[in-house]
């Protein structure tokens, strides 16, 4: 079975460095292995606040989705603030989808055929939010009875 060893410098890795790991390996056989590592940009993070006014606020949830990273998503639901908080999103431009989530399986549900069941009730903002590095953004007020329709 293979190997697994983590290293972790002692005063972090620098952001766009390159360094060489050397391993000598004497123990089994008498060789040396050279490693170049690369380091990128740090991921710098940001968070987003959505207020939500109207009636029965508390099934609804959001969804923000990175426009040039399609598996970077993230959920989130209505607290009892009546907020919807994302917390630690990595730098970029996100689309964001308001859903209802009626059935309360913390996700947005599609529907089904058989048995009838109707996909959740959704909305996508028209426009992309972009979140910044130590920056937190609040949206303006969204009033689901304005847009649930």
């Amino acid at each position: 079975s293979p190997m697994q060893v983590n290293i972790i410098p002692q005063t972090n890795w620098e952001p766009r460095t390159n360094y060489l790991l050397i391993i000598n390996d004497d123990l089994l056989q008498d060789s040396t292995i050279k490693l170049n590592i690369s380091t990128l940009n740090y991921v710098r993070y940001g968070g987003l606040q959505i207020p939500i006014t109207g009636a029965v606020v508390s099934s609804f949830g959001a969804e923000i989705e990175n426009i040039e990273n399609k598996e970077l998503k993230k959920l989130s639901f209505v607290n009892s603030e009546k907020e919807i908080i994302f917390k630690q999103i990595p730098e970029g431009k996100y689309t964001i989808t308001i859903f209802n989530d009626i059935n309360k399986d913390y996700k947005y549900s599609f529907g089904k055929i058989k048995p009838f069941e109707p996909a959740e009730w959704f909305y996508v903002m028209p426009d992309t939010v972009e979140i910044r590095g130590n920056w937190d953004i609040e949206l303006p007020m969204i009033n689901v009875e304005e847009v649930y329709k």
